[in-house]
């Protein structure tokens, strides 16, 4: 993972002009504490840790860059998942092309299997592999990385009221995922 202690490492990799110390640290102080939710997000999304560190620089390159303009009208923590799932959504966009040379936006746009840590047990991650991918995206930012709805649908660019319904669905269909594990669970003890 990244080094929290030398966030410039980001800025001076990427060969970008160093504005006046003050921005800096007020970058510093907003965004680099969610360094690791970021993180933890990308690795979710992409399944390869390599990956995720690229989409994370990426996305904190680009905050860098657009930080003089960031205007306080969101908190920064949604800011910077904004343009995490930008930079993801546009890596996957680039990858599907070069593999197949045209790829539909419905097709493209599709998130990675949610990677879990290696104690969740195989019936919940292979339940929550079977939750549709849109529906799967909106569980990941609200229901694992606790934010709002509000937010959640300003960084997916949709209205409140279809991330709340995506997270209905999406929450239904992991119930019934589940149930149905369970019942082959209670069946095999038998």
């Amino acid at each position: 993972m990244f080094n929290r202690n030398s966030p410039d490492a980001l800025i001076r990799a990427a060969d970008v002009n160093l504005p006046p110390m003050g921005r800096s640290g007020a970058f510093e102080s907003e965004a680099m504490p969610h360094l690791n939710d970021l993180y933890r997000a990308a690795l979710h999304m992409l399944q390869h840790s390599a990956k995720a560190s690229d989409a994370v620089h990426e996305t904190y390159l680009r905050a860098w860059k657009a930080f003089g303009e960031y205007r306080h009208a969101m908190d920064c923590k949604t800011w910077l998942f904004q343009i995490l799932f930008g930079v993801v959504h546009h890596e996957h966009r680039s990858c599907s092309k070069r593999i197949d040379g045209s790829v539909s936006a419905s097709q493209s746009m599709q998130p990675q299997e949610p990677r879990f840590s290696p104690n969740t047990p195989d019936h919940i991650v292979s339940a929550m592999n079977r939750v549709p991918p849109d529906f799967r995206e909106a569980l990941l930012l609200v229901d694992c990385q606790g934010f709002s709805y509000e937010d959640a649908a300003e960084i997916l660019g949709l209205s409140t009221d279809v991330v709340a319904n995506r997270i209905v669905l999406g929450r239904n269909h992991l119930y019934s995922e589940l149930e149905a594990c369970r019942s082959t669970l209670v069946a095999a003890a038998y």
